[in-house]
């Protein structure tokens, strides 16, 4: 492989050096590109590299080339720091420290693809394969060549396709792969006529005489390299006559002329003689060259080390100032820590006392919540007991043709009736709210329409000492059937509205309803707007109306009564439905209030399920046993279920309710909670370890949650709080029996 290498060196440096001079060619050497006053120097600093390398004073090309490169870095002078390196790695190479001329090219590779300049990409590409040509490895220079043959095309560099020809011809034909030399050898003569360089066409055709001798064509090689050895004499090509004596040799004895072999062979000592004393001189060179290297990176380091000392010196006494400034600042932390902890030991035993007040006082508020809510749990029993008995008896009176003279004042009595319980349920909802025990949102399917109207006449009717005109607007968007918890859209309503008709004397109420957005495949927001030209309320006022227990004394003083719980309840039940009320009033003029709500569309499944009607009839000529401590609860149960056929059974409490089960058969259970005596459980559990299959269902005014909560709740099959809605009430026991 040596008798390639100065060939391949000729051919990246040499031969582009010695082209530099053509006019045809400067465009190499030159950038037409406007520069700036540092790049010029840095051009300058180039040239001087350059001719260092070229004088083999590698140690000074290095040296000088790491400066160039450190001002072309600050530049952003690309093209520049590139060549530096291709320099640098050379003179490394020189000096054969392949290790460090390898990684310099490599980066350099990495650079030019990163600057996107083909003519950069090629000249990297070409150091790297030439090291591998040195290193013997043939087959990865000729691979490297080939790519970088693609970039010298984009650029039409035709110094560069020559070189890289050239060498894969030369490094083809020395492993003798025909196909390969075949190719590239022509291609390298049509890129030396366009070098127009003496030293690129004997190259060429030297290659062509190789190739013929390895194609076994002896008499074309030996006439291409006869007329060969002439041209490189006269150019004084010395390092190609090697080449072309030793083929040319070898030419002869092939064609069996052994005399003219014996006399190339003596040509070929010839040169081999004058190679190598120019070996011995150019190994003393690079011994020194090396030497030199050495030497300065010996410097180098030597500097580093001192400059390392001098770092660790001032990192010394750097270290030494700050431990004094945190010694000073730990004395002075140390003094604020012991003022700290004298005035913390003082504010824990404050601390103390205080947890200590704390804790009586919790314990204290405690018990007046658990008082509050059994004060409330006993108010559901004992106010719904007897509610229960007034709203029932107004129904049955109601239904008695015989009262129908009387009639509207059994509708007062009613309407009060409900009303009042409307209030207690109020005050126990706003109860249940306000300790955290909120319901889970049900998801039913209704009529939204059917809503809005419903509350409005209930308004009307209770709020008739108030004459207004209600008017009710309703998106055509908006389906009619919705999913979700019309229960607490219905008291969001009621409140709403009862505000409105209570504080707005013959005027005009707008429900408005409008479709705002479609959420997803089977949700629709819905925006609600209750708008009244009523007395209004004053600025200052508004953002304490949605407090609880409050009222406006303006209200007062206009014979308006209320137990201020109404918008309260709103405001949290409107939180739970994940929504926001806003209000907008002025006074005179009347008040505005908006919110939204999302419900879900309900699907032909859910209309399905809601159109479904428990048949009532399956209550007719059954026996159900009604077991109540309240005489008048029992009534109004017992004539409730014989409207619809069934057939009653009293019993006034536990003892006499397990007796009757005992002696009778019934089919269906109602059974009171709270009872003196046995009470609802107790008997129940005594019959279901007599029965275990017959329904019983809670028939109670104890609040649903407080029955839910209890264990022995399980032995029941359902619940029906009083007072109840009687469709509601009958469909309960149909769906049992």
């Amino acid at each position: 492989m040596n008798k390639i290498v100065p060939v391949l060196i000729f051919s990246l440096y040499f031969g582009l050096y010695g082209l530099a001079q053509n006019p045809d060619t400067q465009k190499i050497v030159t950038d037409s590109v406007a520069k700036t006053a540092t790049q010029k120097e840095i051009d300058t600093l180039y040239k001087f590299v350059e001719q260092q390398y070229f004088q083999k004073n590698y140690d000074e090309a290095i040296e000088k080339g790491k400066f160039a490169i450190s001002l072309a870095e600050k530049e952003g002078y690309v093209e520049k720091i590139i060549d530096l390196s291709s320099l640098i790695g050379n003179s490394f190479l020189k000096s054969q420290d392949t290790i460090a001329s390898k990684k310099i090219f490599s980066e350099n590779i990495d650079r030019a693809l990163k600057n996107n300049d083909p003519k950069s990409i090629v000249n990297a590409q070409i150091d790297l394969a030439n090291l591998y040509a040195l290193q013997d490895q043939s087959q990865e220079a000729i691979q490297l060549y080939e790519e970088a043959i693609t970039s010298a095309l984009k650029s039409a560099d035709t110094i560069s396709l020559f070189i890289l020809h050239n060498n894969i011809s030369d490094l083809s034909i020395n492993e003798e792969n025909v196909a390969l030399a075949s190719y590239h050898v022509p291609k390298t003569v049509e890129y030396a006529e366009y070098a127009n360089s003496p030293y690129f066409s004997v190259a060429a055709k030297s290659l062509q005489g190789r190739l013929s001798f390895i194609k076994g064509d002896a008499k074309s090689a030996i006439r291409i390299l006869e007329a060969c050895a002439v041209e490189a004499k006269e150019i004084n090509f010395d390092e190609i006559l090697i080449q072309i004596y030793e083929y040319l040799s070898k030419s002869y004895v092939l064609d069996g002329d052994y005399r003219a072999a014996y006399n190339a062979n003596s040509e070929l000592q010839v040169y081999l003689s004058k190679q190598y004393e120019t070996d011995k001189i150019q190994a003393i060179e690079t011994a020194t060259a090396r030497f030199k290297l050495e030497q300065y990176e010996l410097e180098l380091k030597e500097q580093a080390l001192q400059a390392e000392i001098d770092k660790q010196e001032t990192k010394r006494q750097t270290q030494l100032f700050w431990v004094k400034i945190a010694s000073g600042i730990l004395f002075i932390f140390f003094l604020f820590l012991l003022y700290t902890y004298l005035r913390r030991r003082k504010l824990l035993k404050n601390l103390k006392q205080k947890n200590k007040q704390y804790l009586e006082e919790k314990e204290k508020t405690e018990e007046l919540s658990k008082a509050k809510s059994r004060l409330f749990s006993n108010m559901t029993h004992e106010l719904r007991t007897p509610m229960y008995g007034i709203i029932g008896i107004s129904n049955m009176l109601l239904k008695n043709s015989r009262f129908d003279t009387e009639k509207e004042q059994i509708n007062t009595l009613k309407f009060s009736a409900d009303y009042l319980l409307s209030l207690i349920n109020n005050a126990l909802y706003f109860n249940k709210i306000d300790a955290e025990k909120n319901e889970e949102l049900k998801e039913n399917v209704f009529n939204i329409r059917k809503i809005v109207a419903s509350v409005v006449d209930s308004i009307k009717f209770l709020n008739n000492g108030h004459p207004n005109e209600f008017i009710i607007e309703i998106d055509e968007d908006i389906p009619e059937k919705l999913k979700g918890d019309e229960i607490k859209l219905s008291q969001v309503l009621m409140n709403l509205l009862s505000n409105a008709s209570k504080f707005t004397d013959d005027g005009i109420i707008v429900v408005r309803l409008k479709k705002l957005e479609t959420i997803g495949e089977d949700k629709i927001k819905i925006g609600f707007s209750i708008k009244d030209n009523g007395i209004g309320i004053h600025p200052e006022k508004q953002k304490d109306i949605f407090n609880d227990f409050v009222q406006d004394n303006d209200f007062q003083q206009n014979n308006i009564n209320g137990t201020g719980l109404g918008l309260p309840i709103v405001k949290k039940i409107l939180k739970q439905l994940k929504s926001k009320i806003q209000l907008t009033s002025e006074v005179g003029d009347g008040t505005e209030v908006q919110f939204d709500i999302i419900y879900k569309v309900a699907k032909a499944i859910d209309l399905s399920i809601d159109n479904k009607r428990v048949d009532t009839d399956a209550l007719r000529g059954k026996k159900i046993l009604i077991v109540d401590d309240n005489k008048i609860n029992r009534m109004v149960t017992q004539r409730e279920v014989e409207n619809y056929g069934a057939e009653a059974t009293l019993a006034p409490g536990g003892e006499e309710a397990i007796k009757l089960f005992k002696e009778q058969d019934f089919d269906l259970i109602l059974m009171d909670i709270n009872m003196p005596g046995m009470n609802g459980f107790e008997t129940t559990e005594y019959i279901r370890n007599i029965n275990e299959t017959i329904p019983i269902l809670a028939l109670t005014a104890v609040e649903r949650e407080k029955v839910l909560e209890q264990n022995r709740f399980s032995l029941m099959d359902d619940i029906v709080i009083k007072p109840y809605k009687g469709e509601q009430f009958i469909n309960t026991l149909a769906k049992h029996l």
